[in-house]
């Protein structure tokens, strides 16, 4: 991880000092091609469809549906998200339909995280405000029997 954040910090460094095309760029666009780099980066933290214990379907990076069946599932899905320089306001649902074990609910907003537990068969929602950084929404599963049904929405 220290060597993309090197990366970056290099790439930066460089569109800064060089007196590129940048400066010819409203500051929306700089704002959108920054946006684009680090979404670009934040992508390698969100888990790769074959490795999924569920599936899902993305309708972008933040938003989309996500299912799993389980039987006994130790591990953790990081399943919407990532790198921006731009604030999103979400709605999240979940359903998790516990036979036995425990599926937790993961939101981490920069380094701030929290979890959520939600009852069996009860649907879980949650307003979030994500401002720049990384910010990531994940499934973990301890010894989990059961299902889970993830919606993530824009709100605004």
């Amino acid at each position: 991880m220290k060597r993309v954040g090197a990366f970056c910090l290099a790439v930066l460094l460089l569109f800064a000092c060089s007196g590129c095309c940048i400066q010819w760029e409203s500051p929306e666009e700089t704002v959108s091609r920054l946006d684009d780099f680090f979404s670009w980066l934040g992508q390698f933290q969100i888990t790769q469809d074959e490795d999924l214990i569920g599936t899902r379907s993305r309708t972008d990076d933040y938003t989309g549906d996500y299912q799993a069946e389980c039987a006994h599932i130790n591990g953790r899905d990081v399943v919407f998200g990532g790198t921006s320089v731009k604030e999103r306001h979400l709605n999240v649902s979940v359903v998790v339909e516990t036979k036995s074990g425990q599926a937790v609910l993961r939101i981490r907003k920069g380094s701030d995280v929290k979890e959520y537990t939600p009852s069996s068969g009860e649907p879980l929602e949650i307003d979030l405000k994500l401002s720049g950084g990384g910010n990531y929404m994940m499934l973990d599963y301890e010894d989990f029997s059961g299902t889970v049904q993830l919606h993530a929405a824009y709100s605004e």
